[in-house]
């Protein structure tokens, strides 16, 4: 990961496209990656280069370009540090002195995070990415709070931003073969458990995919209702008939939660909606230092309660 990142920013880059680089690496990285990365980053700027930095910008004239490679060289250094601070503060909130030892391998167009061990004592965790094509925040930030040794995750994107409805490039044409499809490339029956998390565009997918195998839970943060017209199939379901249809195929009934921003009332209402046509519980998340918004899992990592919300709802870890 290191190498990749030297690799990535050789190149005379713009700021905006060191943040997209950063970006997408968030959205991948493992937390024993992010501290290697983070050892490797330069310190913070000494006072006197962030004096001479700052004033030259201010300058009515023109640097010599030995300068401004210099100058920028300086910015790439003080966007990167801000950046990988910012991913460190947010796993701390998780309480551990150490990072979560996940190693990523590919399983063709999914990752697999796992610290290896025997499946059989494990929970896999089958997590479908909204549009934003990660879980409401960085890849490090989630997996640090997870226990590694008692659950994997499989990571689904989404790159076509269709809500899985038009399956995955490599791996099925519709979300009805992917979810057959990701039963057999995780080997889901090797594992104590198997649980499904959806956020936003992935919230619908990870409760049809948790209905449809009949998992033992499934969990949705700031997903669809049953009645949105983008989820129309070619043969005239929604996606509340698709859940009736699953159901009654099922051989097991999952424990299912519908999360949502508490002020968020669209996300409420679609939950609400849900939860009409399938047995749910309904969970409003609130922050008391401010607004959820769509975002419903974020504010539980501030404020360090994200690790004992997921172990008492979709792990039933407590």
């Amino acid at each position: 990961m290191i190498n990749l990142y030297r690799r990535l920013v050789r190149s005379q880059l713009t700021v905006n496209q060191l943040n997209n680089i950063h970006i997408n690496l968030a959205n991948r990285m493992t937390p024993l990656e992010l501290e290697g990365l983070q050892s490797e980053l330069p310190t913070a700027l000494s006072v006197w280069q962030n004096l001479i930095y700052k004033s030259s910008r201010k300058l009515p004239f023109k640097l010599p370009e030995s300068y401004c490679i210099w100058q920028q060289k300086i910015e790439y250094a003080k966007s990167a540090r801000d950046w990988i601070d910012m991913l460190h503060r947010a796993c701390l909130q998780s309480g551990k002195a150490a990072p979560e030892p996940f190693i990523r391998r590919r399983l063709r167009q999914v990752a697999l995070f796992s610290a290896g061990e025997n499946r059989s004592g494990k929970i896999l965790a089958i997590c479908f990415a909204g549009n934003a094509q990660r879980m409401m925040m960085p890849m490090p930030v989630f997996l640090q709070h997870l226990d590694s040794s008692r659950v994997d995750v499989a990571f689904v994107k989404d790159p076509k931003r269709k809500g899985f409805r038009k399956g995955i490039d490599g791996i099925a044409p519709n979300l009805d073969i992917l979810i057959k499809e990701l039963k057999s490339l995780l080997k889901t029956e090797e594992y104590l458990k198997v649980v499904t998390i959806g956020t936003s565009g992935g919230g619908l997918p990870a409760i049809l995919t948790a209905v449809k195998l009949g998992l033992d839970a499934g969990m949705s943060v700031g997903g669809r209702g049953p009645d949105a017209p983008i989820w129309l199939t070619n043969d005239s379901k929604m996606a509340g008939e698709l859940l009736i249809s699953y159901a009654k195929q099922s051989s097991a009934e999952p424990r299912l939660f519908l999360v949502y921003g508490n002020d968020k009332p669209k996300d409420k209402a679609k939950a609400e909606a849900l939860a009409d046509v399938v047995n749910a519980r309904l969970i409003p998340v609130s922050d008391p230092s401010g607004p959820v918004g769509h975002n419903a899992l974020y504010p539980l990592v501030n404020q360090g309660k994200l690790t004992k919300f997921l172990e008492a709802t979709v792990f039933d870890l407590t």
